[in-house]
């Protein structure tokens, strides 16, 4: 009897299968992530919120719009707890007739901050138009947002024309080292190529890259303003790229949003933003990185010394800092102080001279002094 024998043959799977195999494996990952990200969207996780919105419909029919504070949260991303934000204020559409409508672009010099709104510009631009436009209804709508750089603007002025715009003032420029999406603040996100600025944005539109992010941040210090804890280096160089970056940026952004407003027909003006820091001391560290030990303490001494004169010393002060400014010429607080003393013995001098002229020169030749 011939024995029988029984072959096993493993099953073949053809290319095609494969390859559709190959492409459910890469894919799930993607569809959980997708399915992951739809639930937390339901949720109100994810997206850029409008910087404006409608709130509800009038009894005439119009409708309510606000400017929505919370906007630029997701432009916060890594201080998510304590974001800046905009002035909440209203106005209708459509627009009533009659009306002259502008929008003001703009940081938080735009917003007025810290003072009250009836002492932002908006407030002070809209009053002088009504008074020289006064068969016009002016509306000024301050959009100016705390502590942002000026690529979020660029949505913000996109969000605005979709609500019948008669004019842009631009203001902008204070923050492009410290604000969201700055060259120098703790994001840095700033030092990346503007094409990079777009992809990132998009990416931290996320609902799970804004929930992880949530959760892993840590809390705001309450005892730091919102501004110094955007800083994420403490001192920038007279030749840092850093400057390069912001100038780049500003220009950048700036074209975009003119080109925005040129496009829907909308007038458009542009102000050199404004600065006086004649009593604010540069914000944080300074470059003594090339002193040794040795130098540095003789550095710290004599601004020590230099902070104790009193305002009629002011000769003194200027000599001790022009020693400290010469061993430490990059220190933005030697310079600040020298600048001061300076200002103040100019203010002696000409007391001096104008009691000299009271005191002594008038009396001598019987008339005022010329």
């Amino acid at each position: 009897m011939t024995p029988t024998t029984t072959s096993t043959t493993t099953p073949t799977i053809t290319p095609a299968r494969r390859r559709v195999f190959i492409l459910i494996t890469i894919a799930l990952p993607f569809i959980a992530l997708a399915v992951v990200e739809i639930a937390l969207r339901l949720f109100g996780f994810g997206g850029y919120p409008p910087f404006i919105r409608s709130v509800g419909t009038l009894p005439q029919g119009e409708q309510l719009c606000i400017v929505e504070p919370a906007a630029s949260k997701p432009y916060f991303f890594a201080n998510p707890t304590r974001p800046g934000y905009a002035e909440q204020s209203s106005f209708i559409m459509p627009k009533p007739k009659d009306t002259l409508r502008i929008f003001l672009i703009g940081e938080s010099a735009a917003k007025g901050y810290p003072q009250p709104r009836n002492l932002a510009m908006s407030e002070f631009l809209q009053t002088m138009l009504g008074d020289v436009l006064p068969q016009k209804r002016v509306e000024v709508i301050n959009l100016g947002t705390t502590a942002v750089a000026s690529f979020p603007l660029v949505y913000q002025v996109q969000d605005a024309l979709r609500y019948q715009p008669d004019w842009f003032v631009f203001y902008v420029g204070n923050n492009e080292f410290f604000g969201a999406y700055g060259t120098a603040s703790i994001n840095a996100a700033g030092t990346m190529p503007l094409w990079a600025l777009k992809l990132m944005r998009a990416a931290r539109g996320l609902a799970l890259v804004q929930t992880v992010e949530s959760v892993v941040r840590a809390g705001a210090d309450e005892n730091r303003t919102l501004m110094e804890q955007m800083i994420g280096q403490t001192f920038i160089a007279c030749d840092s790229p850093l400057r390069e970056a912001a100038a780049r940026n500003l220009q950048a952004n700036l074209g975009d949003m003119l080109d925005q407003v040129k496009a829907a027909g909308v007038a458009a003006l542009v102000c050199t933003t404004a600065s006086n820091e004649s009593g604010l001391a540069p914000l944080g560290q300074d470059d003594v990185s090339n002193l040794s030990g040795a130098a540095q303490q003789a550095f710290n001494e004599l601004l020590r010394q230099a902070a104790a004169c009193s305002s009629a010393q002011s000769a003194q002060a200027v000599e001790l800092l022009g020693k400290a400014a010469l061993l430490a010429p990059r220190s933005a607080l030697t310079q600040f102080m020298l600048a001061n003393a300076q200002a103040n013995a100019v203010i002696l001098w000409r007391r001096a001279r104008h009691f000299c002229w009271r005191v002594i020169w008038t009396p001598c030749r019987g008339g005022p002094s010329p």
